[in-house]
C-alpha cells in the first residue's frame, strides 16, 4: 500500500474513500501489536505527504486527532513519543482521557462500516471529537486562548489558521468575553512575531478591519483588550498593504473617539495618527470629516507626553496645499504653533520583520523522543515481505526444484565442438574441448616475435620441408661454410669513391688536387662559330645562346648576299616567317 501511495494519486484517494483510514488509524492506537502500528504508521507518512493540494486525507483524520499530532506523521517517533505522553501546551492538551475517546471514537467509526459491508466510506457520516470540551478549554484555530494568555511569548503551531480563526470569530460571535480574549491573543502573537501583520494585510478585507475598529465603541469588552486593540492597531499601521485598507475605514474617527471615553490611550492614539498622516496624506481628509483637529489640540495642550506627536500631526497636515486652507481655518487663533521650528519625531517605532516562507510553515515544539518511540519508529521501514514456506513431507515429491549449481568460469576453447549428424545410431560422446593453460604473466618487456612470412616471399629452400624418416639414424647437420677471410686493411681506398671524408683526409694528408682548365669567352665563341650545330654544354641557356648566334649569323649572310632584295619576292615561306 506505501508503495501505490507513493507512485499514484488515486491510492491516495482510495485510503480514504474505501475507509482503509480507519484500520490504519486503529493500528496505530492499538498497542497491541507495534510492527503493526508502525508499519501503518508509516502508510499514514507516506498518505500525507503524497496528498498534496487534496484535503481529503487531512479532513478525515482530524475527526479523530488533533492536526497538531497528524502534522507528527512526518516524524513517527517525536509521533509516538508525544501520543504516549502527557503534554499542556497552548498548541496542545494531550492526556489519558484524550487517548482513550480517541480509541472508543476509531473502533466506532469502524465497528460502524464494517456493519454496513460497504465499498466507500464516507467523512461526513462521522462527527468529529470535541476536544474543547474534553479538555474544558476554550479551543480556537487549533490555540487552547486561555493557555495563550498565559505563556504569551509562545510559538503557534499554525498562526495562519489562528488568524483566520479570530477574524471569522469576530464576524460571528457576539460573545464580548470571547472577543476580548482573541483581541489578547491577537495581541500576543503580533508582538512576539511582527512579521504576521503582513499577513493580516494580504488575506484579510477593509470590512473585517472595521469589524475589527468598532470594538473600541464596544461596552461588553474590558478597557484590556480594547489596550490590546489598540495596539494591535499601531502594529498594523507600520504594514503598507494594512494602510491601503484603512483608506476605506474609519480608523482615525474610532481612534480619536476611543480617547474621549479612555484618557490613557492618547499618547499612542498621537503617534498612530501622526504615522498615517506622515505616511498618507489621504488620512487628513478623515480627521477633518470627523472634527478631529479640537481633539488633537486639547490632547495637545493638557498631555506632555502625547503634546509632541499631536503637534507634529499639526504640522504634517499643514504641509499638503491640497488641505492647507481647511486646516488653517480650524486653526483659526493658533497660527502660533505654526512658527515652531522643533524637529519632528520619527513617525515608525515597531520594527516589523518579513514574513519569510520559514515563518509561515507549521511549527512543531522540539521534543527528544525516547530510546522506546525510536524503537518503534524504526519498525516501520523494515521489510513487509512475506516468506511463503511449502511444509516438508515424509513422502518423496518429485519436484522440479534442484540445488542451484555452481557457475563455472568461462574458458577459451582450442577447437570448436563438432556436431554429430548421426541421428539414428548410438549417441556419441560430445568432444573433449581442450583447455588451454594460461601461462604466468611476466613483468619483465619482452621482444616481440615478428609474424611469419607469406610463402611466396619465402626462400625456395624454405617452401619444400625436408622429410624425416623414421628408420635409421638422423641425417648428419649440414655443412657449415666458413666465414670468408676480412678485407686487408692494405687495399688503397679509392679517393673519388670515399665521398666527402675521404677527400678532407686526402687533402690533409697533402695531395695536390687537379686544376682544369676553364675556357675563355674567346675559345667559347670559336668553339661554337666552328661546330654551330654541336650543343654548347649541357646548360640550356648555353644551347639557346648558340641557335640565336647561328640565326643572327644566316640573318647577316643573306642581307650581304641581296641588300635590295624586296619582300615580295620572298617565298611564302618567308613572308610567313617574322
Amino acid at each position: 500500500i506505501s508503495n501505490m501511495v507513493s507512485c499514484s494519486a488515486r491510492a491516495v484517494e482510495g485510503i480514504t474513500t474505501s475507509g482503509l483510514i480507519l484500520y490504519l488509524l486503529n493500528y496505530v492506537v492499538q498497542p497491541d501489536d507495534e510492527q503493526l502500528c508502525a508499519q501503518a504508521l508509516g502508510v499514514l507518512k507516506q498518505t500525507k505527504s503524497s496528498s498534496g493540494l487534496d484535503t481529503r486525507f487531512i479532513d478525515s483524520t482530524k475527526l479523530f486527532l488533533p492536526l497538531y499530532l497528524i502534522t507528527l506523521f512526518d516524524k513517527p517517533a517525536n509521533f509516538l513519543h508525544v501520543y504516549n505522553s502527557n503534554v499542556s501546551s497552548p498548541n496542545l492538551i494531550w492526556n489519558d482521557i484524550c487517548r482513550s475517546a480517541v480509541k472508543q471514537h476509531i473502533n466506532g467509526a469502524l465497528s460502524t462500516f464494517q456493519s454496513n459491508s460497504s465499498k466507500e466510506w464516507n467523512s461526513s457520516s462521522v462527527s468529529g471529537i470535541d476536544f474543547s470540551s474534553l479538555n474544558q478549554q476554550i479551543l480556537i484555530g487549533g490555540v487552547y486562548i486561555d493557555l495563550y494568555l498565559q505563556i504569551p511569548q509562545t510559538r503557534l503551531h499554525n498562526p495562519s489558521l489562528f488568524i483566520e480563526s479570530c477574524f471569522e470569530k469576530f464576524n460571528s460571535s457576539s460573545d464580548g468575553n470571547i472577543q476580548g480574549k482573541l483581541l489578547c491573543c491577537l495581541s500576543n502573537l503580533l508582538t512576539y512575531h511582527s512579521p504576521w501583520a503582513h499577513y493580516i494585510g494580504k488575506i484579510i478585507t477593509p470590512q473585517s478591519l472595521q469589524t475589527l475598529l468598532s470594538f473600541f465603541s464596544n461596552t461588553t469588552i474590558e478597557q484590556e483588550s480594547k489596550a490590546a486593540l489598540l495596539k494591535v492597531i499601531a502594529i498594523l499601521s507600520h504594514v503598507p498593504s494594512c494602510r491601503k485598507k484603512f483608506h476605506q475605514t474609519s480608523i482615525l474617527s474610532q481612534l480619536l473617539s476611543s480617547i474621549e471615553t479612555y484618557p490613557v490611550f492618547e499618547e499612542l492614539v498621537m503617534r498612530c495618527c501622526y504615522l498615517l498622516v506622515k505616511k498618507e496624506t489621504a488620512f487628513i481628509k478623515q480627521i477633518l470629516d470627523c472634527d478631529g483637529l479640537p481633539i488633537i489640540l486639547k490632547v495637545r495642550d493638557k498631555n506632555e507626553k502625547a503634546s509632541k506627536f499631536a503637534h507634529a500631526l499639526i504640522k504634517s497636515m499643514i504641509v499638503d496645499r491640497k488641505y492647507d486652507s481647511q486646516v488653517r481655518q480650524q486653526l483659526a487663533g493658533r497660527e502660533n504653533l505654526l512658527q515652531d521650528k522643533s524637529k519632528l519625531p520619527q513617525p515608525e517605532w515597531v520594527q516589523v520583520g518579513k514574513l519569510t516562507p520559514a515563518i509561515q510553515s507549521v511549527y512543531i515544539e522540539p521534543v527528544e523522543a525516547g530510546a522506546r518511540a525510536q524503537q518503534l519508529a524504526s519498525l516501520q521501514r523494515s521489510s513487509t515481505a512475506v516468506q511463503l514456506q511449502v511444509p516438508s513431507s515424509t513422502t518423496n515429491i518429485p519436484t522440479t526444484t534442484n540445488t542451484p549449481a555452481q557457475i563455472a568460469p568461462l574458458t577459451r576453447a582450442t577447437t570448436q565442438p563438432q556436431i554429430n549428424t548421426n541421428l539414428g545410431g548410438n549417441v556419441s560422446t560430445p568432444p573433449q574441448t581442450r583447455i588451454i593453460q594460461e601461462e604466468p604473466i611476466s613483468l619483465t618487456k619482452q621482444t616481440p616475435i615478428p609474424p611469419s612470412k607469406p610463402e611466396e616471399l619465402r626462400p625456395p629452400e624454405a617452401l619444400a620441408p625436408v622429410p624425416i624418416s623414421d628408420a635409421g639414424p638422423p641425417p648428419p647437420p649440414p655443412a657449415v661454410m666458413a666465414p670468408p677471410p676480412p678485407l686487408s686493411s692494405t687495399i688503397p681506398k679509392n679517393i673519388s669513391s670515399g665521398g666527402r671524408g675521404a677527400l678532407l683526409d686526402s687533402i690533409v694528408k697533402g695531395t695536390t688536387l687537379k686544376k682544369a682548365k676553364i675556357p675563355t669567352e674567346e675559345e667559347k665563341r670559336a668553339q661554337r662559330i666552328a661546330d654551330p650545330a654541336r650543343p654548347a654544354g649541357d646548360n640550356l641557356m648555353d644551347a639557346l645562346a648558340g641557335a640565336l648566334a647561328a640565326r643572327r649569323t644566316a640573318m647577316v649572310t643573306n642581307l650581304a648576299a641581296n641588300p635590295f632584295a624586296d619582300d615580295k619576292d620572298d617565298d611564302e615561306e618567308d613572308d610567313e616567317w617574322d
